[in-house]
């Protein structure tokens, strides 16, 4: 009689369970990454907000209580006056008017900070954002969609 061997291996059926298993817990962790990402990302945005509000409220202090008309006349006195500071559109990788931000006039786009003056003479401003599912602002609340700043 001969000797068989025993072989010690693992069969079809337990590699398929085990890429099955490696499989869902990679499609998991993916999901959770890209959440992440893009709560780092709003996060980023709501920064710019506010950076644009404190430098809105400092253009406000040399000019009695009143805020500037459009962007561009934001950006021009507070180079000027040496408080402006550059912020970049996470979502876009862009820096600039245009770009990470502009006049509400200008059509939304995902992360770029939007200033819209209001009154005659500009007592009041507010603040939105693109919204990153269609293009809309986000403004009224300040959940992870929905985001303004206003001094109003």
């Amino acid at each position: 009689m001969k000797n068989k061997k025993k072989y010690s291996a693992f069969t079809l059926i337990e590699l398929m369970i085990v890429v099955v298993i490696i499989g869902v817990l990679a499609s998991i962790a993916i999901a959770n990454f890209q959440s992440a990402q893009l709560r780092a990302k709003l996060a980023n945005t709501k920064t710019n907000m506010n950076l644009f509000q404190t430098m809105s409220v400092l253009y406000s202090v040399d000019y009695g209580s009143f805020y500037p008309s459009n962007v561009t006349e934001l950006e021009t006195e507070a180079k000027n006056k040496k408080y402006w500071k550059d912020f970049e559109n996470a979502f876009t990788d862009g820096t600039g008017k245009g770009l990470s931000y502009d006049d509400i006039s200008a059509s939304p786009t995902t992360g770029v900070v939007y200033y819209e003056p209001s009154g005659t003479p500009i007592s009041k401003y507010y603040i939105y954002s693109g919204d990153i599912t269609n293009g809309l602002f986000m403004k009224n609340s300040d959940s992870i969609t929905n985001f303004s700043l206003s001094n109003n």
